[in-house]
């Protein structure tokens, strides 16, 4: 895990310094840079990255500066162009000039991995900035009067001078509200965009150039049946983990542990190929649902050397330093920190199983969107978006003035949801709880100067998914939960999280050669009868014990009820105190304090909305708090953790 910057002129070296320093949280570091008339770089990482030693590299006769945080991968192998070195770090590099200068920018279409890539050609005196594939890293760039900068975190490009002045971008923080992750181009800070994975940018005298060089194929197999789905499952799961295991052999990394399928599959694979001793962690987070009796179960059953992670700090009491590093509003992370923290020391390695929801169709969601997909079948969802969605603003308006309890609000709800069953767009972002198609709920929660400022809504940002030829409804939104949830949402948390512990996430289910087939197989195949995850349960159906395949999926959830009781009415009234909203100039207090007096109940939801709002108002303190926020450095891990005699708590053998 690392982080990158570059700058397309010359900086003092104390800037520069002070940029390093900024993106100075990732354990054991090493560090490098480049100072140059036109040219600046930063890079500061982890001691090894899957065994490539962390530095710039200036290639042959000081033509090429190379930066790269991660991995690549050649997707199609090029005439003269292979890994062939003894030394893993130069081997990547020189792969990187030699298809450079063998097929221009077009070599990018030939790169895999997860990656960070800065390449600047002094001849040319071209700058490419490339993100991989999937979005596993993340980048994130500014240009001002012809000068372009780029980092892998917004804290690194407002050392620069010209860019010390700090602004919220409203659309940034309305995404963050409505979807609780910001997509791709947009951020939190106004003229600063992130990169959309698989895209690279051209920067050449002042001029930027954007190239989409990577889009997943999802053009169904014809004549794919279930058997070959289900061999092909094994056969690139056993290939990703034998290629992650034969890295990582000799090193300590562990495996995150939930008891389900996706994670017991690895682990699976990773005794069977690998039978050394494996660690497996699990975390456990007050008001969260409890997974570690599956987890322990799993454990028993391959003999792993189990942690539980426990977390008991109340979410909006110990997100500051993790929203630090992610510079953007988030709400389930605590998962996540509670692993981070309680590695056990020397970890270098985690193996997650992100992904495989998006690939394998494992969220809820899909199950959510059948009924938009037999409306498409029957009708045009120009009758929904013309009238059937304003008839349903008019009707819950009207039903608001005979019934406006919050109970009522759940009927309201279901009927926004029904009535927009042939607009996919709005159906699909109501049901990930995207409140700006609600438009009454959405002008209570902002003030009116803060939503004219908006420019981007939850529909510009998903409708260009649900409008492609020849694709359904599942279809698409798998695409865009591949596109946008997974790498801004999962994969962003994750990568910084455990980045600022020195510790590098592992996705087998990420893998180019799992995924990339995958986005062939038809739909029904993927998912048969509503049966979520279809194609792994009956690959592993001989393989994995039972209890794993019947479990059902549990969201990582607060529990809104336990947290009112763990004081989240005290700790609003102090956060969300009338002067600290008019502060911000985002939210309006009438509405805060509407929910503050709603007394609780175990069916509602609405407390939920004062848990976001704190950490949104949190988040934009810290934004703006500059470089004052400590840094969570290699040697504040905890180096106690709590290892499990699982005899002790599981009776049987499941």
């Amino acid at each position: 895990m690392g982080a990158v910057f570059a700058v397309t002129r010359r900086i003092d070296r104390e800037t520069l310094d002070r940029v390093s320093k900024r993106l100075s949280h990732r354990g054991r570091e090493v560090a490098g840079s480049v100072l140059s008339d036109d040219f600046c770089a930063v890079y500061r990482g982890n001691e090894t990255i899957r065994g490539e030693p962390a530095y710039p590299h200036l290639h042959k006769a000081s033509r090429f500066v190379i930066v790269l945080d991660g991995f690549i991968k050649l997707a199609r192998p090029l005439v003269d162009v292979s890994f062939r070195s003894r030394n893993p770090a130069l081997d990547q590099k020189d792969v990187i000039v030699r298809a450079y200068l063998r097929e221009g920018i077009d070599f990018l279409s030939h790169l895999r991995g997860s990656f960070s890539l800065l390449l600047y050609d002094r001849e040319l005196r071209t700058l490419i900035v490339a993100r991989d594939p999937v979005g596993t890293k993340s980048i994130v760039y500014a240009e001002s009067d012809g000068i372009f900068a780029c980092a892998s975190e917004a804290k690194a490009l407002f050392e620069l001078p010209w860019l010390k002045n700090r602004k919220l971008d409203a659309s940034g923080i309305h995404l963050a509200t409505h979807l609780r992750y910001i997509p791709a181009p947009f951020t939190c800070f106004h003229g600063v965009k992130k990169l959309e994975p698989g895209t690279a940018l051209v920067v050449r005298r002042g001029e930027i150039r954007k190239i989409g060089y990577y889009v997943p194929d999802d053009t169904p197999q014809v004549g794919c049946t279930d058997l070959q789905a289900n061999e092909a499952t094994l056969s690139r799961l056993r290939s990703s983990i034998i290629s992650i295991g034969s890295i990582l052999r000799g090193r300590k990394f562990g495996i995150a542990l939930s008891g389900g399928i996706s994670s017991t599959a690895i682990v699976e694979q990773m005794r069977r190929h690998f039978p050394d001793e494996i660690s497996t962690y699990s975390a456990i987070v007050d008001h969260c649902p409890d997974e570690a009796a599956g987890a322990r179960q799993t454990a028993k059953y391959y003999g792993t050397r189990h942690h539980e992670c426990i977390e008991k700090a109340s979410p909006f009491e110990s997100l500051s330093s993790w929203l630090y590093y992610l510079e953007e509003p988030r709400f389930s992370l605590l998962p996540y920190s509670a692993l981070a923290k309680n590695l056990a020391p020397g970890t270098s390695n985690i193996i997650l199983g992100a992904g495989a929801d998006e690939v394998l169709v494992g969220h809820e969601i899909y199950r959510l969107l059948l009924p938009s997909l037999g409306w498409q079948m029957l009708f045009s969802k120009r009758l929904s978006q013309v009238f059937l969605g304003p008839f349903a603003d008019l009707l819950c308006r009207g039903s608001e003035v005979i019934f406006p309890s919050p109970l009522a609000d759940l009927g309201r709800q279901g009927i926004e949801i029904t009535l927009s069953t042939g607009d996919p767009t709005r159906y699909y972002g109501l049901w990930r709880g995207a409140l700006d198609f609600r438009k009454r709920i959405s002008n209570r929660i902002f003030t009116r100067e803060f939503s004219k400022e908006v420019e981007a809504t939850t529909r510009d940002v998903f409708q260009p998914f649900f409008e492609r030829d020849g694709r359904d409804v599942l279809e698409n939104a798998l695409f865009a939960e591949f596109r946008t949830r997974l790498p801004e949402h999962t994969l962003l948390a994750l990568e910084r999280i455990f980045g600022a512990v020195g510790v590098t996430p592992e996705y087998p289910y990420l893998d180019e050669n799992f995924f990339e087939y995958f986005f062939s197989v038809p739909f029904k195949i993927k998912m048969k009868l509503g049966d979520l995850k279809h194609v792994l349960k009956a690959a592993m159906k001989e393989i994995l014990p039972d209890n794993t395949l019947e479990k059902r999926k549990e969201h990582l959830a607060y529990n809104v009820y336990d947290l009112v009781s763990a004081g989240l009415l005290q700790a609003a009234e102090k956060y969300l105190s009338k002067d600290a909203l008019a502060a911000t100039g985002i939210y309006r207090h009438k509405y805060v304090k509407k929910i503050l007096d709603t007394e609780p109940d175990e069916i509602l939801t609405w407390h939920y909305n004062l848990l976001s709002t704190m950490i949104c108002v949190q988040s934009i303190a810290l934004m703006f708090a500059g470089s004052e926020m400590p840094a969570i450095s290699w040697e504040d891990r905890p180096t106690s953790f709590r290892r499990l005699h699982l005899a002790n708590y599981v009776d049987s053998e499941p």
